[in-house]
């Protein structure tokens, strides 16, 4: 028993972290402006996943924590299961290690920052 009056295994069980796998996809094709942001974050809180969806430099980043079963569904949904205007194509994917999430959300998306742009120096000759 601690000073409180727990125990001191119960409050070591509250601390314990459950990584679980987590995967970051982009996303190319014709997704922006389709709603494709909210059929992605219906589709992972249907598998019960953690993680986020945005927008990034062009492209839809998706990050998505889950197990092995849950993510490969995923991965199907956001790719076969949509409507007939959107046509979506993994891009890069890539596993992610140590990664902790609450909950799915749509984020913000990233813009371009000038310090991503290298133009080379015969561009504008």
């Amino acid at each position: 028993m601690n000073l409180l009056g727990a125990s001191r295994r119960r409050s070591e069980r509250r601390r314990k972290v459950v990584h679980r796998p987590a995967i970051r996809w982009l996303v190319s094709g014709v997704v922006p402006g389709v709603g494709y942001r909210s059929l992605v974050y219906r589709s992972a809180r249907k598998h019960s996943l953690k993680g986020w969806v945005r927008h990034y430099l062009g492209q839809v980043e998706i990050v998505a924590a889950g197990s092995a079963s849950q993510l490969q569904a995923f991965e199907q949904d956001f790719v076969q299961r949509t409507p007939p205007t959107v046509h979506p194509q993994i891009s890069h994917s890539e596993p992610l290690d140590g990664v902790t999430l609450k909950d799915f959300r749509i984020l913000a998306g990233e813009t371009i920052q000038a310090s991503d742009i290298h133009v080379p120096p015969d561009y504008f000759v």
